[in-house]
Order: structure tokens, then C-alpha cells, then sequence
């Protein structure tokens, strides 16, 4: 379904997170989240939190929830995931044209960062 190079970079549930497993997710839920990592790809972690109104995750919940969506393709693809974890940032796997969509998911999260940089130099500047 997707090239073997792009699943390589998609984080997966090892023996011991199994045991930290402990989610109440709903397919209302997935397709949420999917919707949601599409809409805003290429943010860290600690930047997706805030933005995830439909369940309360930590860091490391979020991420084990990432790792959990890409293990098992056969419950969640299509529907939820599966993710690329790449410079401490999540993005969607896209099912056409991945390269192109990638590309631009990255540039986006760059410009959006020097943006923001941009903004507290005016508002210093402003001080």
C-alpha cells in the first residue's frame, strides 16, 4: 500500500508499550484525528496537544497513540495513520503524490516557525 521507505519512517509500538496501552478511542475519534494531523502536519508533539480538543493526552500518550495507529495497519489504516515521525515532527502518510505533499507539509511548518520568530522580534522591536 505505501513504499517500504516511507513505513521505515513510521514509529511502531515495541514490547514494552504494550503494556502502557490504555486508550477509550471511538472511530468517531480516529477519523477525528486523521482530519486533524492533515489539517496540521508537521507540528511537534507538544504543539499538537493544545490543538486535540476530543481527548486529554500527555506527551508521551500522544506519542505512544502515533506508535499504536502505525503498528497496526490492518485496524487503522485507511481510517487513522498511518504517521511519519521526522525531526521531531508528525505528519500524515498521503496516498498520492507522498514526496510532493511532504515537501510542502515541512515547508509550511518551517515558514509558520519563522513567522512566529518574526513576531516576537516586531513586538520586541515595538517595546
Amino acid at each position: 500500500m505505501f513504499p517500504e521507505e516511507v513505513i521505515r519512517l513510521c514509529p511502531r509500538l515495541n514490547n514494552e508499550d504494550f503494556e502502557k496501552i490504555n486508550f477509550d478511542f471511538n472511530d468517531q475519534f480516529y477519523e477525528y484525528f486523521n482530519k486533524l494531523i492533515y489539517t496540521h502536519p508537521g507540528k511537534t508533539t507538544m504543539e499538537l496537544i493544545p490543538l486535540i480538543e476530543k481527548y486529554e493526552f500527555t506527551p508521551e500518550t500522544l506519542e505512544l497513540a502515533f506508535r499504536l495507529f502505525n503498528t497496526f495497519k490492518c485496524t487503522y489504516y485507511g481510517v487513522c495513520g498511518p504517521f511519519i515521525y521526522k525531526q521531531e515532527r508528525w505528519f500524515p502518510v498521503y496516498n498520492k503524490k507522498y514526496t510532493d505533499n511532504l515537501i510542502l507539509a515541512e515547508e509550511n511548518s518551517k515558514l509558520q516557525k519563522e513567522n512566529d520568530e518574526l513576531k516576537k522580534l516586531i513586538a520586541q522591536l515595538q517595546s
